[in-house]
C-alpha cells in the first residue's frame, strides 16, 4: 500500500503542477493521504467468574485517504497564508471523501499466572474499515454566516480466531460494525479572520452480533488567524464539546496553535483532553506541518500520540503524510 501511495502521489503532483502552477484562483482541490497507526491496550477479562486476568492487545493499522473538493464560489489565496485560504476567502465548498483501513490485531494473556487461569488466551484478527461521505460548507461572503452539513458512513468487517483453554480450543467469529454520522453546524465570522461555529452530530452504530449504540455530540469551535508582523502569522483552532452516550458521557477540550512564516508554510502543536464519566482521561498530543512547494501543491505531515491513563487504558501513535493539489 505504501508503494502504491508513493506512485499515485508522484503522478498527481507532477500533472497538476504542470497544469496550474501559476494561478492564484482555484475551483477544485484533490487530497491523498496515508496514515500508519500503532496501538497498545490493556484491559481486564473474566473466564469463569470470579477468576479473571489482564490482557494486552497490539494493533497495527494502515489507512489510505482520498478526497476531492469543489469550491463552487471559487477560491482565492490572495488574502493571506495559502494554508488558510479557504477560511480567509470565506469559500463555499462541496467535498467527497473515501478512506480504506486495514488493521491487524493480536491479544495475549498478561497475567495472573497459571494455575489460576488457562495457560494461554490468544486472539488474532484482521479488520477492514471503509468510510465514505460528503460535506457541504456554505458561507455568505458579505454577511459572514456559515452553514455546515455532512454525512459519513463507516463499514467495518473483521474476522478473528480465538485460542483458549488447556488443551487449546479454536473459535472463529466475525465482527461487523456499521456507523453513520450526521452533522450540522451554524457559524458566523466575527471578523475577516475570526469565526465561531456551533455543531451537533448524531452517531448511529449497528453491531452485527447484536446491539446498537447512539451518541449525540455538541461542540463549539473557534478559528482565529492574525498577523504577528509583516511576514509572520499565527493561528488558533479551539473547540469544546460534550458527547452524550448511552453508557458513558464525556467532555472534550481541544486547542491547536500554529505559526505561519510567509505564505507557504504552517507548523504547530495541538493538545486535547477527553474526560469520560467512566474510565481515565484521554490525552492527545499532536505535531503537524504544511508546506506549499508550489502555489497549488501542498505537502503535509502530522504525528499524534493518544493515551488513556489508568486501567483499562491504551496508547496509540498515528503518523500521517499527504499531498493536496488545487487547480
Amino acid at each position: 500500500m505504501v508503494t502504491a501511495f508513493i506512485r499515485v502521489t508522484s503522478a498527481v503532483t507532477l500533472s497538476l503542477s504542470l497544469t496550474a502552477a501559476y494561478s492564484d484562483d482555484f475551483d477544485y482541490e484533490f487530497r491523498i493521504g496515508y496514515d500508519a497507526t500503532d496501538s497498545t491496550a490493556a484491559f481486564g477479562f473474566a473466564t469463569i467468574p470470579p477468576v479473571g486476568g489482564i490482557a494486552i492487545t497490539d494493533s497495527d493499522g494502515a489507512t489510505l485517504r482520498l478526497a476531492g473538493t469543489w469550491f463552487y464560489g471559487g477560491l482565492s489565496d490572495d488574502k493571506g497564508p495559502r494554508t488558510r485560504a479557504e477560511f480567509l476567502d470565506r469559500a463555499s465548498s462541496l467535498s467527497l471523501g473515501l478512506s480504506f483501513t486495514e488493521t491487524d490485531t493480536s491479544t495475549v494473556e498478561a497475567g495472573p499466572p497459571a494455575p489460576l487461569l488457562p495457560p494461554q488466551i490468544l486472539i488474532e484478527g484482521t479488520t477492514s474499515d471503509d468510510e465514505y461521505g460528503f460535506a457541504v460548507r456554505h458561507v455568505w461572503r458579505d454577511s459572514g454566516y456559515i452553514v455546515n452539513v455532512s454525512v459519513s458512513r463507516g463499514e467495518a468487517e473483521g474476522a478473528a480466531t480465538s485460542l483458549f483453554g488447556a488443551p487449546a480450543t479454536t473459535v472463529e467469529f466475525d465482527a461487523d460494525i456499521d456507523e453513520t454520522t450526521y452533522t450540522i453546524g451554524f457559524g458566523y465570522y466575527l471578523s475577516q479572520a475570526t469565526a465561531v461555529v456551533l455543531s451537533y452530530a448524531r452517531i448511529d452504530t449497528d453491531v452485527a452480533f447484536g446491539g446498537e449504540a447512539d451518541v449525540d455530540v455538541w461542540s463549539a469551535n473557534l478559528t482565529h488567524v492574525a498577523e504577528l508582523n509583516a511576514d509572520w502569522h499565527y493561528a488558533i483552532d479551539a473547540s469544546v464539546g460534550r458527547s452524550d452516550a448511552e453508557f458513558n458521557d464525556s467532555d472534550v477540550l481541544t486547542i491547536n496553535a500554529s505559526l505561519l512564516p510567509g505564505n507557504d508554510i504552517e507548523f504547530g502543536v495541538g493538545l486535547s483532553r477527553e474526560e469520560p464519566e467512566f474510565g481515565g482521561d484521554i490525552d492527545s498530543r499532536r505535531l503537524f506541518g504544511r508546506w506549499f512547494i508550489r502555489n497549488n501543491i501542498e505537502l503535509e505531515a502530522a504525528f499524534v500520540q493518544i493515551e488513556q491513563r489508568g486501567f483499562p487504558g491504551f496508547d496509540t501513535d498515528v503518523a500521517s503524510v499527504g499531498v493536496n493539489a488545487r487547480f
